[in-house]
Order: structure tokens, then sequence, then C-alpha cells
């Protein structure tokens, strides 16, 4: 597991912009990568990379790495605004019934292999693996303090 010094190290060294590091979780080689998030607006992300690639098919069809390394978001199927249309011709006491009969209370999950700050990764990294540990020179923490040893 990190320690609390590696923690503050990580999320330092994930909290500028194309900042970068490596973990290795579970024997599963993890690259993070802090890019951008939005095309209009100044906007970055922790990317997550599993054994060095992102594939974008396992965002609805997740396999197991994916539920365990990525951010898991779950929308409602249908748009409150259509519900609601559709309710206001029945009477108040009937919603509930219908809302579970016609399937308008179903949710659509998603797992996104990003997240918008390097405290919500390493929280779901911290539930979710056993073994969790900085790879790479770069990466060394000094012990005692929380600073990163860029090698040079």
């Amino acid at each position: 597991m990190l320690t609390p010094n590696q923690c503050k190290a990580l999320t330092d060294q994930l909290s500028v912009p194309w900042g970068t590091a490596e973990l290795l979780c579970d024997g599963i080689r993890l690259q993070l990568q802090v890019e951008r998030s939005s095309k209009t607006a100044i906007k970055y992300a922790v990317m997550v990379y599993i054994d060095g690639k992102i594939d974008w098919n396992l965002v609805n069809k997740p396999d197991d790495n994916a539920r365990k390394f990525w951010r898991e978001e779950n929308k409602s199927a249908w748009p409150a605004s259509h519900v609601a249309k559709f309710l206001k011709g029945f009477p108040k006491r009937s919603h509930a019934r219908l809302i579970k009969e016609m399937g308008f209370d179903k949710k659509i999950t998603y797992f996104w292999p990003h997240f918008n700050t390097p405290s919500n990764l390493i929280r779901k990294l911290k539930a979710n693996c056993t073994h969790i540990e900085l790879v790479g020179p770069e990466h060394l923490v000094n012990p005692g303090t929380s600073e990163v040893k860029h090698g040079n």
C-alpha cells in the first residue's frame, strides 16, 4: 500500500498539467497522465492507462480491470423531463407504479478512464486494490518528506 507521504507526492505530481506517474496495482501496470479534458475550457483530468492503453470499447462493456481502475458513472436511462411529460396525464397516486412498470427507473452505467482530481483516483485505487506501489525512478519519494525526486 502507499504510505501517506507517497499519496501526497502522487497527488502533487498529478496536480499539475501533463504530470505523469506509474503504479503497479495488484500486478497490473497503470500509467497515469494529466491531460486536457475539454476542447473549449482549460480543464485537466487524470487519465488512467491500463497496461499502456485505453480501450474505449470498455466504457459501455467493461472488463474486470476497467471496473477496478476506472471511474463509475450512473445516469438515468430517461431524462426527467420526458418522465414528467409522460406522467402529466396520470393521477399522482399511480406515478410510482408507472415509473416502475415503464422502466423509467432504469440506470445506465459507464466506466470512464479519467478522474477530475488525483485524490478521487487514489481513493478508488485504495478501495479496490490490495497492493499498490509506485514504479519508476522519477517517482521516488524522499523518506520523511512529501517531495518527489526528479531523476537528473
